[in-house]
């Protein structure tokens, strides 16, 4: 298998509204067996005063909510800067955000806070660097795998 096939999928958002001044937690990812993750996050916006207030990746060791913490290098705002809708036309605003697993914790989440009337977000981790590579699809988390 070449490298892009040697990985996992988890859906963060699938089309999740978030209310305004309401936080959006995503999926629990679960890194059990894998070294990175590359998490491609997406808000949907109609107006420039909608783009997120937060975007933010935490993790932690247990999949209570309350041990969840975040990660260095992974707050925006902080680390990195949240995006803004640049034109009537536009209402989407990708994110690309990498975690290395190294000394992390098993189990990451994204948390996002729209700036205005709401937003939907939209999201998946890409998991990578496995112990194990998949070879099913369930193992690679879509519904159907096929190559060409």
């Amino acid at each position: 298998m070449r490298n892009l096939q040697n990985t996992k999928q988890v859906i963060l958002f699938d089309g999740a509204s978030c209310a305004t001044n309401a936080t959006a937690a995503s999926n629990l990812v679960d890194m059990e067996g894998h070294h990175e993750a590359l998490l491609l996050v997406w808000t949907e916006s109609a107006a420039a005063t909608n783009a997120p207030a937060t975007l933010k990746v935490q993790h932690s060791d247990t999949t209570d909510a309350t041990n969840f913490a975040d990660v260095t290098g992974l707050v925006g705002g902080t680390d990195f800067t949240l995006g803004a809708v640049s034109s009537t036309t536009q209402s989407t605003i990708p994110y690309k955000l990498h975690y290395n697993r190294g000394k992390g914790k098993r189990y990451l989440r994204v948390v996002t806070t729209p700036g205005g009337t709401g937003n939907s977000h939209y999201g998946v981790a890409i998991l990578s660097r496995s112990k194990e590579l998949p070879d099913t699809a369930a193992e690679m988390g879509v519904t159907a795998f096929a190559n060409a």
